[in-house]
């Protein structure tokens, strides 16, 4: 998988060198992005978020919460002579809540020869994937909801998505194919988790976390699927192989979504130990549009192997509705379901909770 990626890249960079252009213009840079503000109450299970007088020590939060999300992206792209397109991507995380400055930032090659983007950017897999149709303010595959339903620090559930890649913007080689009779593919490989420009640490008394994945995607009008599959490679504790599926179907109003993925912890002598990644994951969810307002239901379930007594696990469930207030301004509600259970039967190791949420999203 490497070498099949370094070899596609370094002909592509080849055949742009062979292709020369005016290195004295400039490409002008457009400026988009979005701001959402959200706010919400929620309810944590009793026995496990109580008054610290109660007793047990835990700590008590306001049922009230507001979280502001915004980013800025610097967007440009040019033609060369031979056809090809080349775009640059910029995201500027715009949060004081948020530690990191930049999301997303990558170069992305377009030609007859599909689509290749180097920098810190999504797997290709993960572009093609298909979920679960999600509706309201938050999906239930991202770590959102823990503002409003606290997550036990006895919890540990590292599939808390279908796809074990989602979410993970380091430096990539990725390459999405063209699409041909409704299919296309795509691989990645990821040289180094670690943010930094040091070469990844491959042997002698430390490992890098690397990782690959490869996938194909069929799609039509109304529908489309996915597989896909991929591996961590290098630090033990972080090893395992995946592998995933997804649909997506419309029939008029309606649309439906689903995935799964498995996730299985190659180095043996770490099953059934906390650093063990095994673990499933689903969704499935409905969305209907109903002229300018639309309404969904969704599920999601993640379990992490991490004892032999049993496993650690979330579920959660949503009801929401979004609607255009006007021109790039959307306004979403959603009441969600949220539980948390550890292996063990600990009042503090485990919470239920409800969130209901609503948010003014503003795009630019």
């Amino acid at each position: 998988m490497k070498k099949i990626l370094m070899s596609t890249s370094a002909l592509v960079a080849a055949g742009l060198m062979l292709a020369p252009g005016d290195s004295l213009a400039k490409v002008k840079i457009g400026v988009g992005g979005f701001f959402s503000t959200t706010m919400g109450v929620s309810d944590n299970e009793n026995d496990f978020e109580v008054d610290p007088a109660g007793g047990t020590g835990q700590v008590e939060r306001d049922s009230f919460n507001m979280v502001q999300d915004s980013e800025i992206y610097f967007r440009g792209n040019t033609k060369l002579d031979n056809g090809t397109r080349v775009d640059v991507i910029i995201q500027l995380e715009t949060d004081q809540a948020n530690t990191t400055d930049i999301d997303e930032s990558y170069l992305k090659f377009t030609g007859a020869f599909g689509d290749i983007r180097i920098g810190s950017t999504s797997s290709a897999t993960t572009v093609l994937r298909n979920t679960a149709k999600y509706t309201g303010p938050y999906r239930l595959d991202t770590p959102d909801l823990n503002n409003f339903v606290s997550v036990p620090g006895a919890v540990t559930v590292v599939n808390g998505n279908t796809h074990a890649l989602a979410g993970n913007d380091r430096e990539k080689i990725v390459y999405i194919s063209p699409v041909m009779n409704g299919l296309r593919f795509g691989a990645s490989w990821l040289p180094d988790n670690a943010a930094g420009n040091n070469r990844a640490a491959v042997g002698g008394n430390g490992a890098s976390l690397q990782a690959w994945d490869i996938g194909l995607q069929y799609g039509n009008k109304t529908f489309k699927a996915d597989v896909a599959t991929g591996e961590f490679v290098g630090q033990q504790s972080s090893g395992g192989k995946w592998v995933r599926g997804g649909i997506n179907a419309t029939f008029g109003a309606t649309s439906i979504g689903a995935s799964m993925m498995n996730r299985d912890n190659n180095k043996g002598a770490l099953r059934l130990t906390t650093d063990s990644d095994d673990g499933d994951s689903v969704d499935i969810g409905v969305q209907h549009k109903m002229g300018a307002y639309t309404i969904g239901l969704a599920y999601f379930n993640s379990t992490a192997a991490l004892a032999a007594a049993g496993d650690d696990e979330e579920t959660s469930m949503s009801l929401g509705a979004s609607t255009a207030i006007g021109p790039g301004v959307t306004g979403s509600v959603g009441l969600y379901s949220v539980t948390h259970s550890d292996v063990t039967s600990t009042a503090t190791n485990n919470n239920n909770g409800w969130a209901l949420i609503g948010q003014v999203k503003v795009a630019f």
